[in-house]
């Protein structure tokens, strides 16, 4: 089978980059083990939240010039960052995900426990404000559980609130169309599960009914409950606002995501919709490196068939997408051997358990294209994407979603312009 371009992974990286590839007339396939980091994604992304003293970044585009010369964004160059960001933004609006924010300043979300951080893009439900000091304009919080659902920390977030002069007070909703997930074991009782049962627009009516019950006899501004409805429909929310007497916001619970789980659908079925091909449940087990290039891949799933592209990009993730392998003796990339970039601080650990970990800066070697390198020889048509790349700590920059969709999008646009544009 001969493709365009072949993406190895599931990730952020891997659907915007192919979405960018397919929606300009290539012939696209995806190739993904399945579960990725879209799982555990919350309903906002960040682009850059904080700088290396782990200070809060207000404004991402001037924190970028401070960036060492390997970190993705500087490969790319500031000025292109901001563009591909608008970029990012209209590939969510065109998945039908209404997003809100800019990369010229950031604004903050509330986590699952109740911590405020820096971000760039959020869902319109999403709890968010300008700053945390503005969170207090939220007036009185009602933090309303469902009954049954294990997953929602109340107790966290009104602490959280708390400690920076918010009102609130903790309630729970029973929904009766929930009684027979309630019935079984508490597994049942999932974010998931529930946004299965809650699709209705009688639904909506009903929980907006017990929302405006609790509202009115706890005299509350402002409803925080967690994200567990609009599985394959990101204006579940919008809809259920309308309908209620306050504000609402739904915090992403600890993984399963639904708002991730939405996206990561609504990206699926619009790259097939624009001719993408999806192997699920797949693994790369190798390729055939010629004269520079990589020709073709196989998978465990199709042993006996190549796959043929012009152009391959690797979007496999970091360490906990199992893209990159740690041990004691180094870090490696387990699906070619490719090379990984000089490690060049002391140290391979940080002797703080919660601090920055230098090994977490490492990523495969790639040039300022992005193509990757084997044996110190630059593969022509290869490249990566993502957190796979090395030069960023994205779990303490609060950098992941940026480096993922912003890089890919970077690497989409680099191989349509070498193959001629749309075809």
């Amino acid at each position: 089978m001969k493709y365009d371009t072949i993406i190895i992974g599931g990730s952020e990286a891997a659907f915007a980059s192919g979405l960018i590839l397919a929606g300009a007339g290539q012939k696209v396939a995806v190739i993904s083990h399945g579960q990725t980091f879209l799982h555990c994604s919350a309903a906002s992304l960040g682009l850059l939240g904080y700088d290396k003293d782990g200070n809060p970044v207000h404004n991402p585009v001037d924190a970028m010039a401070a960036l060492p010369d390997s970190h993705p964004y500087s490969k790319i160059g500031v000025g292109r960052v901001c563009e591909l960001a608008q970029d990012v933004k209209d590939l969510f609006v065109r998945s039908g995900i209404p997003m809100h924010g800019s990369y010229e300043r950031n604004h903050y979300r509330m986590s699952p426990i109740g911590v405020f951080k820096p971000a760039w893009l959020s869902m319109d439900t999403s709890p968010v404000a300008a700053s945390p000091d503005d969170v207090k304009t939220w007036g009185k919080v009602l933090i309303l559980g469902i009954e049954g659902f294990l997953d929602f920390f109340a107790k966290f977030i009104a602490s959280g609130l708390g400690a920076i002069g918010v009102n609130t007070e903790i309630r729970n909703i029973s929904l009766p169309e929930l009684s027979a997930l309630r019935s079984g074991s508490t597994e049942k009782m999932r974010a998931t599960n529930i946004a299965r049962v809650i699709v209705s627009e009688k639904n909506i009516e009903d929980v907006a009914l017990r929302i405006n019950i609790a509202v009115e006899s706890s005299h509350a501004d402002t409803v925080v409950m967690p994200a567990v409805f609009g599985l394959s429909d990101p204006l579940f929310g919008v809809r259920l606002q309308s309908k209620l007497k306050c504000r609402l916001m739904f915090v992403p619970t600890m993984p399963v995501s639904v708002p991730g789980l939405c996206a990561k659908g609504r990206f699926e079925s619009r790259f097939r919709q624009i001719g993408g091909t999806l192997f699920y449940g797949d693994t790369v087990s190798g390729g055939e490196f010629v004269d520079g290039s990589l020709k073709s891949v196989r998978t465990l799933n199709m042993a006996e068939t190549a796959l043929y592209a012009d152009n391959f990009i690797l979007a496999t993730g970091n360490f906990i997408n199992h893209g990159l392998v740690a041990s004691p003796s180094g870090v490696s990339e387990p699906l070619f051997g490719l090379d990984i970039m000089p490690f060049a601080e002391s140290g391979f650990t940080g002797s703080d358990f919660f601090g920055r970990q230098p090994y977490m800066k490492c990523g495969v070697a790639t040039d300022s294209d992005f193509r990757v390198a084997l044996n110190g020889n630059m593969i022509n048509n290869f490249y990566a994407a993502g957190s796979i790349l090395g030069g960023c700590d994205t779990l303490k920059e609060e950098s992941g979603a940026g480096v993922e969709y912003i890089s890919a999008i970077a690497v989409a646009k680099k191989i349509l312009e070498k193959e001629g544009g749309l075809k």
